[in-house]
């Protein structure tokens, strides 16, 4: 019976540790301002929807997407100072 119920709650529970973990790296990491290196920032039209985006640093482009649960700065604002030294960081 027990485990019939934690099968049948799984994704619940998924997202429940997801959004935990989520709270809990936010409130133990310091984010590193990433305001200092951009260039850039607006609203893209992707299939009619708007898709925020930022432009650091100069250089050779990498594009970076945030993944879930995540924005920006949480995601990479600590590697954003050592990646604007040579290329252009394009973020959305």
């Amino acid at each position: 019976m027990k485990n019939s119920v934690i099968r049948n709650h799984l994704p619940a529970w998924i997202l429940f540790l997801l959004l935990i973990s989520a709270t809990f790296c936010s409130a133990q990491f310091k984010v590193t301002s990433s305001t200092k290196t951009l260039k850039s920032s607006g609203y893209a039209p992707v299939n009619g929807l708007k898709m925020y985006y930022e432009i650091h640093g100069e250089g050779k482009p990498l594009v970076v997407l945030h993944g879930s649960y995540m924005n920006i700065d949480l995601n990479w604002g600590h590697l954003l100072p050592d990646l604007v030294k040579t290329r252009t960081i394009k973020i959305s």
